[in-house]
């Protein structure tokens, strides 16, 4: 799909159905195992909310031999004043 292609979806269907995750997923996993067996670094971008998502990220880091790192963001409304 291209980038500037608009989609106006409801949740769980079209684009956000569970089988077009799983297509999407599929792919990120085979691109970034091309790239681990060339040795190159790989940022998996995702929102990995299934559980089986996370542990095949963590199985493909320790078949190829590379490290693993899973960062977890919250968003918390957060106000700084001015010159703090």
């Amino acid at each position: 799909i291209p980038l500037t292609e608009k989609h106006y979806e409801n949740f769980s269907s079209g684009l956000y159905s569970q089988e077009f995750t799983k297509k999407t997923y599929d792919d990120i996993f085979r691109r970034a195992r091309i790239a681990l067996e060339k040795g190159q670094s790989v940022i998996l971008d995702a929102s990995f909310k299934r559980k089986g998502d996370r542990l095949r990220a963590i199985e493909l880091a320790k078949e190829s031999g590379a490290w693993f790192l899973a960062l977890k963001s919250a968003w918390e409304a957060l106000i700084i004043a001015p010159g703090v």
